[in-house]
């Protein structure tokens, strides 16, 4: 079986959304039913992933939790499309990824999806499904 992050980012990059190179910023996946911890490593890696491709400028995560500081707002929780808009445009991306990481009965699943952040619309989602933390890396 694929490594579920590997698995998710293949199948971001084959949705042939992104014939060029665009700004994307990448929220901190939310945890549910897991540590937040395995949330957010789930999240770096992803950013990593995002990087190796170099299809995409990504936002450090760094300069977004700066620019949200200064406008009081956070990007955890932020999971749905109206607020992934908004902090899109706050943090200049053309397109911004939000998703979860979540325990369902057994297994693991990581849900992601990209918004357009200039049409307000959800463009593609995807889902991977791991049997345990092993799988995810």
């Amino acid at each position: 079986m694929k490594k579920a992050i590997i698995l998710i980012m293949l199948l971001f990059v084959s949705s042939g959304l992104y014939a060029q190179k665009q700004r994307i910023a990448i929220l901190d996946f939310e945890a549910k039913d897991i540590p937040v911890s395995d949330a957010l490593k789930v999240t770096d890696l992803i950013r990593n992933a995002f990087v190796d491709i170099g299809k995409f400028t990504i936002i450090e995560r760094a300069k977004m939790g700066e620019i949200l500081k200064e406008q009081g707002l956070q990007q955890t929780g932020c999971t749905d499309t109206a607020c992934a808009v908004k902090l899109g445009k706050l943090l200049s991306a053309r397109k911004i990824l939000v998703g979860s990481v979540m325990k369902l009965g057994s297994k693991i699943v990581i849900a992601g999806r990209i918004v357009d952040v200039e049409k307000g619309v959800a463009e593609f989602s995807q889902n991977a499904v791991a049997n345990s933390t092993d799988d995810l890396f």
